[in-house]
């Protein structure tokens, strides 16, 4: 196996990552990644319900991300992303 990103061979197992796909580690350039390419996002309704729940219905936080099982990072990241556009206001 070799990196995606630097092409070393020097490349080790690193844990798992949602949907229990491998992830590895390039000790050349500690880049991670996993072996199949498989990245795995938020449909866009999913996304805007969250920011809608949290930026429209001022839901708490804390609330959001225990009914969602999302991280706080991400919670925050979307709601700037996607707060000017949001469908269910409509």
């Amino acid at each position: 196996m070799e990196c995606k990103k630097c092409f070393s061979d020097n490349v080790i197992k690193y844990g798992r990552w949602r949907m229990w796909s491998q992830r590895m580690l390039c000790n050349h350039c500690h880049w991670t990644f996993t072996p199949a390419g498989i990245r795995w996002t938020y449909s866009k309704m999913f996304v805007e319900k969250v920011v809608h729940q949290y930026s429209h219905e001022h839901k708490k936080a804390k609330e959001v991300i225990d009914l969602y099982k999302i991280s706080s990072r991400t919670l925050i990241k979307r709601s700037k992303q996607n707060d000017s556009e949001c469908q269910f206001c409509k």
